[in-house]
């Protein structure tokens, strides 16, 4: 499945520049907040903001419709300001998808517009849209058409509708006990509501989520003493006890269906405010309506905030809804966070502070927001790859959230934090993908975890799978994987980090070499031994990496002293580079010794110049090398006789 985030959506969009875009609302809402992050629509100009939206948008769009859920008037319009003709539609499967459209131009606010060509809408006397025409179904599989249709074969939707004077729809209510959240998944309230029956604490129990991000449950309790412990326990304690309450009915649903918040209700539903029917079932638009700010309270913030040791830490809610438990179930102490109820825990603190390096898991993060954002970490692969403590805390449900392709602004990896240790079943697991060629987030973590070990036997079975990506630059994994590889301290082992070096340069361009290289030699003035030297040397072409080696040694000889003395080893094993990699690449053998005479004469120290002054006889042994052993005699292949240099050589008289 391809990445849904909303970055993938805009890239996708600069290079396909579609010009019709249809999606459920909550891609539209994405798309308007993503123009939102990059232009403030309030202020700027109207030329400023049409060139973002044409950027965003690939330049070509002009038409939009948003169905299958709730989008806001105000982003409709906002679209339609700026030459994008964004409708609104009504739907089902049973009628093929379309049913109703709003015409290009005649937009009106929370309307899903007119009947489309080829279908007929009328209300029902109780306002229930009825639907009939061509690609209506003929009808469901094992019922009859007369279980399923009206009179004259219209077929009933299940929505209460208004129609205005144009002929215009919108809709006010639902007769079948379903509904759709923003991502246009259908959901049963009645279902989710008939888990609490079995519990007497409560007395009455509404779901809500209809057009929202996540259910949230509004409850009743049961005060009668004789059928209920709720009467004896306090605020706090009810709290709790409902918590544990539902975060057990949440482990029967599906994620799309768990409830993340709820709130306790002063007074029992009823009929004298409008919210029963007869029969006693739910008015539900009359209940979400006269309890809207209790309901709105649940929906002010799209992550929950907790404080480990005066960092705020946001969690998103998604991830809540993912692990079926609610908002106040995940606390904090000076260890990091926690999910008592799932018996879940991660290690989050500051190991810096001035710097904003924290400790999350296994590894270190630089943070430069003045809060931490797990939803970054949660959906990255670049920043979660490797992390043992973060996987165990998330499950493996971590590597169907990929989201994010690249480093995040406000989170990066700074470095890894604790020794890793891998069994014997990860190891026989990872032999098995790379037996059978199969590409995972799953085995690249475990992968990952094994080149972080001690063990050079581990290391290489990891880097084995590794190099089986880098490979292949169309493998989808491969820019991740490169991105991981060139993580000079992910392992605190020499001899494991030149091995790292080397996979991550086996296949790169130019430029990603220089990253590359520049990143290890750095961080390490010890990376260069023989054979990583004559590693680099065999699997460059020509001159192709020389720039970068160059640059590198002109950087550290024009240091002050007391750095060069800092990096005088790493400055020999450069000037050591250079000169096997003349002797490996000959056609570079003339601009490699000019580059290094230059230091022999005008090197702004005598430990320069001595360097280069060695790298000179370097050079020529290397090339004397290359030429081969001088023979004193020859066989010419003719005659078979012997000659020397002075039988094919003549000199001009008075030259010895």
């Amino acid at each position: 499945m391809e990445n849904p985030s909303v970055d993938t959506m805009i890239s996708n969009m600069k290079l396909i520049k579609p010009t019709l875009f249809i999606s459920i609302p909550k891609k539209w809402l994405q798309l308007y907040e993503y123009i939102s992050s990059r232009v403030d629509i309030e202020v700027d100009d109207h030329q400023k903001i049409q060139k973002v939206i044409e950027e965003s948008t690939g330049g070509k769009l002009k038409f939009g419709l948003s169905a299958a859920g709730y989008l806001p008037p105000d982003v409709f319009q906002f679209f339609q300001e700026y030459r994008i003709e964004l409708m609104s539609g009504f739907g089902m499967t049973e009628a093929t998808g379309g049913i109703t459209m709003t015409p290009p131009g005649k937009y009106k606010p929370n309307s899903l517009g007119k009947p489309l060509p080829g279908i007929k809408i009328k209300l029902a006397i109780d306002g229930e849209i009825l639907v009939k025409g061509a690609y209506v179904m003929m009808g469901y599989f094992g019922s009859s058409r007369g279980e399923i249709f009206l009179k004259d074969d219209w077929l009933p939707t299940g929505d209460i509708m208004k129609m205005d004077e144009d002929g215009f729809i919108e809709i006010i209510d639902r007769k079948k006990e379903i509904y759709k959240n923003i991502k246009g998944e259908t959901i049963a309230p009645q279902k989710i509501e008939n888990f609490f029956r079995d519990f007497e604490s409560l007395k009455q129990v509404f779901i809500v989520g209809d057009h929202k991000p996540f259910n949230t449950v509004l409850l009743y309790p049961n005060y009668n003493e004789d059928e209920s412990p709720v009467p004896a326990l306090d605020e706090q304690q009810k709290q709790e006890f409902f918590s544990s309450v539902i975060v057990t009915i949440n482990k029967f649903l599906a994620p799309y269906e768990r409830i993340l918040d709820f709130r306790i209700t002063e007074r029992p539903f009823s009929d004298e405010h409008g919210e029963l029917t007869a029969k006693g079932t739910y008015k539900r638009r009359a209940i979400e309506k006269n309890f809207n700010d209790i309901i709105d309270s649940m929906y002010t913030q799209d992550h929950t905030s907790i404080f480990v040791n005066k960092t705020e830490v946001r969690i998103p809610n998604w991830f809540l809804r993912e692990k079926g438990c609610l908002s106040r179930d995940i606390t904090a102490n000076n260890e990091g966070i926690l999910i008592t109820k799932l018996n879940l825990s991660l290690k989050l603190k500051a190991e810096r502070k001035s710097n904003n390096i924290f400790r999350i898991g296994n590894y270190n993060y630089e943070s430069d927001s003045p809060y931490i954002d797990m939803q970054s970490l949660f959906t990255n692969p670049q920043l979660w790859i490797g992390n043992k403590e973060v996987l165990e805390f998330t499950g493996s449900g971590i590597i169907q959230w990929y989201r994010q392709h690249d480093v995040s602004e406000h989170l990066k990896f700074h470095s890894s934090s604790d020794k890793v240790t891998v069994n014997e079943d990860d190891g026989t697991f990872l032999s098995k993908k790379i037996t059978a060629g199969e590409v995972s987030l799953e085995a690249l973590h475990t992968a990952y975890l094994h080149i972080q070990t001690e063990n050079i036997e581990d290391c290489n079975l990891g880097l084995s799978y590794i190099k089986n990506i880098l490979s292949d630059e169309t493998n989808h994994l491969y820019k991740l994987v490169l991105a991981l590889i060139s993580r000079p301290n992910i392992s605190g082992v020499i001899e494991i980090r030149r091995e790292i070096f080397k996979a991550a340069i086996s296949n790169v361009d130019q430029q990603q070499f220089r990253e590359i290289f520049l990143e290890f030699t750095q961080f390490d003035c010890e990376l260069l031994n023989e054979e990583v030297i004559n590693f680099i040397s065999d699997t460059s072409k020509g001159d192709k990496n020389l720039n970068v080696i160059e640059a590198s040694i002109k950087n550290l000889a024009g240091q002050p002293a007391d750095i060069l003395k800092q990096n005088f080893s790493l400055f020999e094993s450069l000037f050591y580079l250079i000169t096997v990699y003349a002797s490996h690449h000959p056609i570079t053998f003339k601009r490699i010794r000019r580059f290094v005479m230059w230091f022999s004469v005008f090197g702004n120290s005598q430990k320069v110049k001595g360097e280069a002054v060695k790298a000179l006889e370097n050079l020529r042994s290397g090339l004397r090398d290359w030429f081969g052993k001088n023979q004193n005699f020859a066989v010419d292949a003719e005659t078979g006789e012997e000659y020397g240099w002075k039988d094919v050589l003549t000199f001009e008289e008075g030259i010895d």
